[in-house]
């Protein structure tokens, strides 16, 4: 029978073996796994993809265990970057990434997560308050953007859904620089301008160029902004997509319950150069017009409306069929997956 001080040792020395067993596993405990790092090249830096700004700032990333390095390029180098791996993942438009390929380019790079549904484009005017119909364009100037991007595939698309042939029925002028175009409305030059946020609402701030029309709410659904990477490159990293459309896709949930001035404050830091007041005008914009889709799928007939519009457009040099064009897996796996509710106590009307 033990004694009371043989009951109290025992105690004791089980005691420290706990305590020993406790600050061991605290000491020795196996590291979180490393980040798994993913090279992004936008094309542009602007609220118009802003989900991706939401899924950085707010961490969606890494809670999926990836290390975003993002850099803004030019559509040529974004291109030229996948096939010399200088980047694992693009972010910019079909026409950018794929229509305009050639012909014979095998194997295609693969869109494999939508970013946007609409269009983020805009027609200026001079006049504040200025009654619109598309008929008006008749005989009219427009500054308008490259003739491969997005804006202006979409934008000849809808002047031939009101019987306007661009080029002929009025003039597009395209040989203007982006960096330019604003500048050159405010001077004068054109009747309308073609363009978007920030410049939309750094024009209307400054009373020089006011919204007429949006071209995304013109033209329908078609997802314009795309995710894209090397079939190469997603065949060897499957589990890499997989985590990057979860952490858009958690991006696009939040907006779904979040305002646009939430949004602002998240995404601001992204943004350093542009005003305040710009920025958050932008992402109401674009947030009234429903701009951003609640999931990351990319569905077959709004691509091959996009496709039709860039083929009309004389902007399709690779015809390439969704099938060839798109995989839906990652997408698809996380809708079913995540279960993504942000913490609010009121669902915000959109």
């Amino acid at each position: 029978m033990l004694t009371k001080r043989k009951k109290g040792l025992l105690l004791a020395f089980l005691l420290i073996i706990s305590l020993a067993w406790f600050w061991a596993d605290k000491k020795y405990k196996a590291p979180d796994p490393p980040e798994q790092a993913v090279e992004i090249m936008e094309v542009t830096h602007t609220p118009y993809f802003l989900p991706q700004y939401i899924a950085i700032n707010k961490g969606f990333f890494k809670e999926e265990g990836l290390l975003v390095h993002l850099n803004t390029t030019s559509r040529e180098a974004a291109r030229k970057a996948l096939t010399d791996q200088r980047a694992d993942i693009i972010l910019c438009s079909l026409t950018e990434s794929i229509f305009t390929l050639p012909s014979d380019k095998k194997p295609l790079p693969t869109a494999f997560a939508a970013l946007t549904r609409l269009d983020g484009s805009f027609l200026l005017t001079r006049k504040k308050d200025s009654p619109f119909q598309w008929a008006d364009l008749k005989e009219k100037t427009i500054i308008g953007d490259a003739p491969d991007s997005s804006a202006q595939v979409i934008l000849e698309e809808v002047l031939r859904s009101y019987g306007l042939e661009p080029h002929r029925h009025l003039t597009i002028y395209q040989n203007i620089p982006a960096s330019l175009r604003l500048e050159a409305f405010h001077s004068g030059t054109g009747d309308y301008l073609l363009t978007s946020e920030t410049n939309v609402s750094t024009a209307e701030a400054g009373g020089y160029g006011y919204v007429i029309a949006s071209i995304g709410a013109a033209g329908g659904e078609m997802p314009v902004a795309v995710y894209v990477a090397s079939a190469d490159y997603i065949n060897t990293h499957r589990k890499i997509i997989q985590k990057f459309t979860n952490s858009i896709y958690k991006a696009q949930l939040w907006l779904q319950f979040h305002s646009a001035r939430e949004a602002f404050d998240i995404v601001a830091p992204s943004f350093p150069q542009v005003d305040e007041e710009v920025l958050l005008k932008s992402i109401e914009r674009y947030m009234a017009l429903n701009t951003w889709p609640k999931d990351p799928l990319i569905t077959e007939e709004p691509y091959n409306r996009f496709r039709a519009a860039a083929e009309k457009a004389g902007e399709l040099a690779n015809s390439a069929s969704y099938e060839d064009a798109v995989i839906t897996d990652f997408a698809r796996q996380a809708t079913e997956t995540i279960n993504y509710k942000p913490h609010t106590s009121k669902k915000v009307s959109r």
